[in-house]
């Protein structure tokens, strides 16, 4: 008797020990999707040295993003123009693996993690610009270790071609930003944004 009496009670408490699985749904926060590889979490910052890169790699100034009052905002400011200004990224609100651009363009998702490694694929085109991302996860090397990241690139299509690469790493955002202009197969204004410091206001 003793002994059923024991089990019984030990049912009982694993039964009103039990709680319902949070779903994805339930909580916004939950880095899935895009969102480990853009955690935009309110009180958030970010700064980023910016080089030079030709003739040498040399420290030009730096950057300040911040993503702390209005929703999928984020405020810039640059030392080498004393300017603000900000961009616009959004998470899709039907599609967790996707992120937009302010100007409504898929700014990168993670359909093509599971792709061949580097192979190019398009995220979008039109007569005056492409912008294309990788297959795969490339390793950064960083000041905080080897980060895995989404590459994305895009060009413009004038008689002097802008050309960018962006990578996404997991867990922090922007690791790193490359733009340069090609003339008449002269490299020009080649500079890099690389992560300096970060601060992820994670809940």
């Amino acid at each position: 008797m003793k002994f059923f009496l024991s089990v019984l009670l030990l049912i009982c408490i694993l039964f009103s020990c039990k709680k319902e699985p949070v779903k994805q749904t339930d909580n916004p926060n939950i880095e899935v999707g895009a969102f480990q590889f853009m955690p935009m979490f309110f009180g958030s910052k970010w700064t980023y040295k910016i080089y030079d890169m030709k003739p040498t790699k040399t420290l030009k100034g730096m950057e300040y993003y911040k993503y702390d009052s209005v929703p999928d905002v984020i405020y810039i400011f640059n030392t080498i123009y004393q300017q603000t200004g900000y961009a616009s990224w959004y998470k899709s609100k039907t599609d967790i693996n996707t992120f937009y651009s302010g100007n409504n363009r898929v700014l990168f998702n993670t359909n093509f993690i599971d792709s061949t490694k580097g192979k190019q694929f398009v995220l979008g085109k039109d007569n005056n610009s492409a912008q294309y991302i990788y297959g795969g996860l490339d390793t950064l090397e960083t000041k905080f270790g080897k980060i895995p990241c989404i590459v994305t690139s895009g060009e413009s299509f004038k008689s002097s071609k802008y050309i960018w690469k962006r990578h996404f790493g997991k867990g922090y955002g922007v690791m790193k930003y490359e733009s340069f202009t090609i003339q008449n197969r002269d490299t020009f204004y080649h500079t890099v944004d690389e992560l300096d410091s970060y601060f992820i206001n994670r809940p």
